[in-house]
Formats: C-alpha cells, sequence, structure tokens
C-alpha cells in the first residue's frame, strides 16, 4: 500500500503564479501544504518580483485599409478563423522586435525571453480583425500564455513522514523542449515533516502554451472553488485533449523518485511521468 499519493498541477492564471512564487499560499489551490523552494522556485520567483501582471494580448488600430494589408507586409497570410456564425480574423503575421518591444513592453517573460535573442515567431503573432464600420484593420498582437507546473505529494498514511530527497532530471536555459531536462540531480528536502493528510508542493518550472488554447475533456472533476482576484477559479482533476508542444523556460526539472522515512524505516516511490491526461489544473 503506498504512503504517498502523488499529482501533477497546471496552473494557468499569471497572478496566483505570482502569489505562490512569492511564498503566499492564501489562495493556492492545495490546501494544508508546504512550498518546496528549490531552484527553480527561485527562478520564478526572481521573473516575476518586479511585475503586477502579465499582458498577452494588445489591440491597435492599423493604418492599412482592406485591399493594402498583404501588399504592405508581405510576411502575411491571409488567416480565417471563425467566431460563431462570423469570421474573426483576416491576416495572420510575425511581429518584428520593434514591434513587439514596442507594443508589449510590460510582459516580463516576453522581456526575458527577447533580452535572450530568441526570435518573435516563437513569441508572438498578430491578427487582423476587421469592423465594417471602420475603413482600417485593428491589428491585435498575442502573446504565447504562460503555466506554470507543479508536482503534489501528500502524505496519505497514518503518520507522519519525514521527507529526505528527490531524485531529478533538470536543465536550465532559454527556451527549450522535453528532451533537454536530462541532466541527473537531487533536490535535499530537509528532513521536512508532512503530517497526515497534509502535502508538498514542488516547483517543476514554467512553460509557453502554444496559441491555440488546450480542450479540456467532458469527464472533468471538480476538487474545489478558490476566490481570488475578484474571480472565481475551479481546481478541476481530469486531462486536457490535444497535442501540445510545449516550450520550458529557465530552470525546469522532471522528478523521478522520492525517498523519506516513516517510523524509522526509509522508503523510497517512483514517481508517474508527467502526462496531460491525468493531472490537476486551475
Amino acid at each position: 500500500m503506498s504512503l504517498i499519493s502523488a499529482k501533477y498541477l497546471i496552473i494557468n492564471d499569471y497572478k496566483l503564479i505570482k502569489e505562490i512564487a512569492s511564498e503566499n499560499l492564501t489562495h493556492c489551490p492545495i490546501k494544508n501544504s508546504i512550498l518546496i523552494k528549490n531552484d527553480t522556485h527561485r527562478f520564478i520567483k526572481n521573473l516575476l518580483k518586479n511585475h503586477r501582471s502579465k499582458i498577452d494580448s494588445v489591440k491597435i488600430l492599423s493604418k492599412t485599409k482592406e485591399g493594402g494589408y498583404l501588399n504592405k507586409y508581405s510576411d502575411a497570410k491571409e488567416y480565417l478563423h471563425e467566431d460563431f456564425e462570423f469570421p474573426s480574423y483576416y491576416h495572420l503575421r510575425t511581429p518584428s522586435l520593434i514591434e513587439l518591444e514596442k507594443v508589449i513592453k510590460d510582459n516580463p517573460v516576453t522581456r526575458f525571453l527577447i533580452d535572450n535573442n530568441i526570435s518573435t515567431e516563437k513569441i508572438a503573432r498578430i491578427v487582423t480583425c476587421y469592423d465594417k464600420d471602420n475603413v482600417f484593420f485593428q491589428e491585435e498582437y498575442i502573446v504565447k500564455s504562460l503555466s506554470a507546473k507543479y508536482l503534489i505529494i501528500k502524505n496519505i498514511s497514518d503518520s507522519s513522514l519525514e521527507l529526505k530527497n528527490l531524485d531529478i532530471l533538470y536543465n536550465e536555459g532559454i527556451l527549450f523542449n522535453k528532451s533537454k531536462i536530462n541532466n541527473k540531480s537531487f533536490i535535499n528536502l530537509y528532513d521536512t515533516v508532512i503530517k497526515q493528510e497534509q502535502a508538498i508542493i514542488i516547483p517543476l518550472g514554467l512553460y509557453l502554451n502554444e496559441f491555440v488554447e488546450c480542450v479540456c475533456s467532458e469527464n472533468l472533476k471538480t476538487i474545489d472553488k478558490i476566490n481570488f482576484n475578484k474571480q472565481t477559479y475551479t481546481l478541476y482533476e481530469g486531462n486536457l485533449l490535444g497535442k501540445r508542444e510545449i516550450q520550458y523556460i529557465g530552470n525546469c526539472i522532471t522528478p523521478l523518485n522520492i525517498h523519506f522515512r516513516k517510523n524509522e524505516n526509509d522508503y523510497n516511490e517512483v514517481l508517474s511521468e508527467f502526462s496531460f491526461d491525468s493531472l490537476y489544473w486551475i
């Protein structure tokens, strides 16, 4: 019989990610928990500490009329995106570095990527909208959204557990895929004691989503509802559908095994690999 339960958690709300990074667990979706302050936590905290919010979309009026957009921007493509019964987007193109810096200037993640010479096509796109009452297009700058990934380990035994260390794979870089997370190491958990039904939250990393939002399955289980930032958020358990080519940012880890002690006996449990097919998300 297992003494712990392990589950992955995805948080998509920037302000909630920032609040947890600031070591404030008031609105943390996992109750009765302890935050592990590892290198990944310190990277996230440092990246987000001077920014209250993250802007993912900005609309500005283009000075180009309907017939001249493709002539003005040779890299633009026609792009019809259906929004209910109305076409909502007409063109798609990649912003230049100058455009992106000018328009999306209060986004800490975008700033970090630009400062580290990541090409704009990996960060943002521009789509055009057209209002029939206006002769000009409206351009919408869309930045890839940010998510944070955590490991939740909960004590489901009949007594306290003393956590020793976590075997991991890690990588530290600017923007990279999962295959780069391949350096072996471990996290010292400093004999952290978790009582019955208590949990630890281990930050695993930040990643950029694709421009197309994830679709959740219909078989979702509601775990809790959280009032935060004048909104109500729902913590779900279930799976997210569709293929996701996510790109990790900064310091990221993959957990392998956790070592702990119970009643003077040592234990080692292998942790399941991360999958979008079974997780908590909010």
